[in-house]
């Protein structure tokens, strides 16, 4: 899991790998790299069960993963949504 805290408000993602498209993404869920039909994505932890269910209507699997293979990434991923607020 990964945790992002500003000033007051945390939000924790969890790391999974899926094949399901883009388009089933929601809710605070976003790639952060894909090879091929396979993409790893940080969901919201609040949102887990939802983006999970929605994954299996498509029936596309996903496996929650420790993210520390992608953390580097996951890391860059977060601080670029962050500064293209701007």
């Amino acid at each position: 899991m990964i945790s992002v805290t500003i000033d007051s408000c945390t939000k924790t993602y969890v790391m999974a790998e899926t094949t399901a498209p883009s388009e089933y993404d929601g809710f605070g869920t976003f790639t952060i790299h894909a090879i091929g039909p396979k993409r790893w994505v940080l969901i919201e932890e609040e949102h887990l069960s939802w983006q999970t269910q929605r994954y299996a209507s498509g029936l596309h699997g996903h496996t929650i993963c420790d993210g520390q293979h992608l953390l580097k990434a996951a890391v860059a991923r977060l601080w670029a949504r962050l500064t293209r607020l701007k």
